[in-house]
């Protein structure tokens, strides 16, 4: 996908709404805390999200390539 648009593209959020996204993060190490799978084309584009989605409470995963992935 990212060859054919020019730009990387990033899975991210595909399963939480919005506001869900706002209110049930979670401090690290906090017991179910939600993960969230991360997907893009390659892993220089997946890294600039996975700390920011910590911070905001997730634990990031990363789940290979988008055409890999079942997001």
């Amino acid at each position: 996908m990212e060859h054919q648009l020019g730009h990387p593209v990033i899975k991210v959020f595909n399963n939480l709404y919005a506001e869900q996204s706002a209110k049930i993060g979670k401090p690290s190490g906090t017991p179910d805390r939600i993960a969230l799978l991360v997907s893009a084309d390659s892993a220089k584009a997946t890294a600039p999200v996975m700390e920011p989605l910590n911070d905001r409470g997730f634990d990031a995963v990363d789940a290979g390539g988008s055409d890999d992935s079942t997001l």
